[in-house]
């Protein structure tokens, strides 16, 4: 990862956090499916993920992105992890969303995330 990727997703996890206050701040919460994954059709996989805003900015760097799971760590051991998808959850076939207690499947991709980010600037400039 270059020092511009590094400083670019430290910026986008600053802005999220510094409106998490405003009652109109777009939220991944929407996207959400709790305690469920989507297997296969992965395309890039981040280990060490901070938060579901983590694996959003990744998706946001890939147009082929279209939904992402995040793996909650189990354990102070363990790691969070993000699996970035090129299929969303009404592409997806019988059988590949799953229960899973330790992950949570955001069904919200590229295009999407371009709205919420561009939603989320203009209530920032609005809102100041």
């Amino acid at each position: 990862m270059t020092y511009l990727e590094i400083c670019t997703s430290l910026l986008f996890l600053f802005l999220v956090s510094y409106t998490q206050e405003c009652p109109h701040r777009p939220s991944l919460n929407g996207y959400r499916y709790k305690n469920t994954k989507l297997k296969g059709h992965e395309i890039n996989n981040l280990k060490g993920a901070l938060s579901p805003y983590t694996c959003a900015d990744a998706c946001l760097r890939d147009p082929r992105c279209r939904s992402f799971n995040f793996k909650r760590k189990r354990d102070s051991s363990d790691i969070n992890e993000c699996t970035i998808s090129d299929i969303n959850n009404e592409k997806a076939k019988s059988g590949e969303v799953q229960e899973d207690f330790e992950t949570d499947f955001y069904d919200v991709g590229y295009e999407a995330l371009q709205k919420v980010r561009l939603t989320h600037d203009l209530v920032k400039f609005v809102v100041g």
